[in-house]
């Protein structure tokens, strides 16, 4: 027979089982059964909420395919990250210039880690962090922020993974801002710091 089937993210349940409490789960309602599937171990990797440090940044590079690409997507996104694509070394770049700023930057769900009919595994999102690290600047060219102590959010935008064939690495990220003037990305964050975006010099 056919079942509707609902991915619901658990991250409570795991605490209920000594055997595998820090494993993040599924809930699976099918045909009024609520059965418990673990998620994938990239999308695990990625979906932990947990501040992002430099043992957690590896853990998530490890499960970037080599094609990898993570953009911004969707009517909302602000011109200058429109062009912004970052692949498997500028993604994890980017990270660890954004934890060396700001060592508790935590990638929050705000909502249920679900599959999407497209295949990707998608939850609203908040990023934030507080500026307590070093100097901040999204690109070389851009004057560095000093250390404000400032608390940022952007956020929530949609996340969505694509996995690999295989189901064990990340190959696509889709962030999709979710409402006009929303800021995105690490260039958001050094707006949120009162810094100024410009082109870099010719």
């Amino acid at each position: 027979y056919l079942c509707n089937i609902t991915n619901l993210w658990d991250p409570d349940l795991a605490k209920k089982n000594e055997s595998d409490r820090h494993s993040p789960r599924t809930r699976t309602h099918i045909m009024g059964c609520l059965q418990s599937v673990p998620l994938p171990d990239p999308v695990a990797k990625f979906f932990h909420g947990k501040p992002m440090t430099p043992e957690l940044q590896t853990e998530l590079e490890a499960v970037l395919s080599d094609d990898f690409e993570g953009r911004f997507v969707g009517e909302f996104v602000p011109g200058y990250a429109k062009p912004i694509v970052l692949d498997k070394s500028k993604f994890p770049g980017a990270l660890k210039n954004l934890q060396a700023s700001f060592p508790n930057l935590t990638f929050a769900p705000t909502k249920s880690v679900k599959q999407k009919a497209n295949g990707s595994w998608a939850a609203l999102t908040l990023v934030s962090g507080d500026h307590t690290g070093a100097p901040f600047a999204p690109l070389p060219h851009l004057e560095k922020i000093p250390t404000s102590q400032k608390n940022v959010k952007i956020g929530p935008e949609e996340f969505a993974l694509f996995l690999t064939e295989d189901g064990t690495k990340i190959n696509k990220l889709e962030i999709t801002p979710q409402h006009e003037g929303a800021e995105v990305g690490p260039p958001g964050f050094y707006r949120k710091l009162g810094g100024e975006l410009k082109p870099p010099p010719a």
